[in-house]
């Protein structure tokens, strides 16, 4: 049976799930190639489509991290409105952008 908090040196934390720990990896893993293609290929910058992935990447990338720190007890719902308005901040923006 998997546990779902584990105590360290007198410290409770829980665990992080294994589909944040894929979905970060994931997003990170394409972030890179995204990007590259979005300054390397000039007329490509314009292209929405690419710009929506970079986008969904993007915001995929900064949750998933953002709610990996959420895993102290303490601190968990701070970091998850943190994550949220980051999120939130980053969709209006690259909204704003993608349909520019």
């Amino acid at each position: 049976m998997a546990a779902f908090s584990r105590t360290v040196y007198g410290r409770e934390f829980v665990i992080t799930p294994t589909w944040l720990w894929v979905t970060q990896g994931a997003s990170g893993l394409l972030l890179g190639p995204l990007t590259a293609f979005h300054i390397w290929a000039p007329g490509m910058a314009q292209n929405r489509a690419l710009n929506a992935l970079l986008l969904i990447a993007i915001l995929v990338h900064g949750f998933s991290g953002l709610s990996r720190m959420a895993n102290g007890k303490q601190v968990a719902m701070g970091y998850k409105v943190i994550a949220m308005l980051w999120s939130l901040i980053v969709l209006l923006l690259g909204s704003a952008v993608v349909l520019a």
